[in-house]
């Protein structure tokens, strides 16, 4: 009589490359979601300083509309640092300040009428690199 010997059926599972495999794919998942949400933080520090630096110089913008039209020469010298605080009393109390930032004016001609100037903020963003924002207006007597 032959004796037959049975074989245990394989025992069900994953192999350990198949293991490695998902666990690889599963590090590559998360490493793309980790710099997606790395890279959005970067475009939103970016926008909150642009958003900053533009509010200044709507502020800036204002305040020379608010004065004396003769005045504003002799008050806002052309490319001397300005400090907003100096002109307004209106700034909020948050800290809206950036990193090394110089405000200045320019105009095209002081003793011209309308009067054509150019705010510019100059500042350092928080990856170190320099920033500036500009705006243009003109205003009359």
């Amino acid at each position: 009589m032959k004796i037959r010997i049975r074989r245990a059926a394989k025992a069900g599972g994953f192999t350990f490359l198949e293991t490695t495999l998902a666990l690889f794919m599963l590090v590559v998942g998360f490493l793309g979601i980790y710099s997606s949400f790395d890279g959005s933080a970067a475009v939103r520090e970016t926008a909150n300083e642009t958003n900053v630096a533009m509010f200044k110089l709507q502020t800036l913008q204002d305040a020379v509309f608010s004065m004396a039209f003769d005045d504003v020469p002799v008050r806002l010298p052309p490319d001397t640092p300005i400090l907003l605080e100096d002109i307004t009393d209106s700034l909020p109390a948050n800290d809206f300040k950036l990193r090394d930032e110089v405000i200045t004016i320019s105009y095209v001609d002081p003793a011209n009428d309308p009067l054509f100037f150019t705010a510019r903020i100059v500042w350092t963003s928080r990856n170190g690199a320099p920033r500036e924002e500009d705006i243009s207006c003109a205003r009359g007597r």
